[in-house]
């Protein structure tokens, strides 16, 4: 996580490096998430664009 320090275009707050590790495991696709696909799956959509089926789903955590 973060970058390092001579980094072409890094921000001063994208430091320091450090190395992370996921305790758990977690799914990963080629594709982005649509808004459609994530009603399906949690039946909720907290995207800042209004409902567009086929853009991806932002806001999530």
């Amino acid at each position: 996580m973060g970058s390092p320090e001579k980094e072409a275009g890094r921000y001063k707050d994208e430091g320091p490096a450090n190395n992370a590790t996921i305790p758990h495991e977690f799914w990963m696709d080629r594709y982005e998430v649509t808004q459609e696909q994530f009603m399906v799956l949690m039946d909720s959509n907290p995207s800042s664009t209004n409902y567009t089926s086929d853009l991806p789903v932002n806001k999530v955590t």
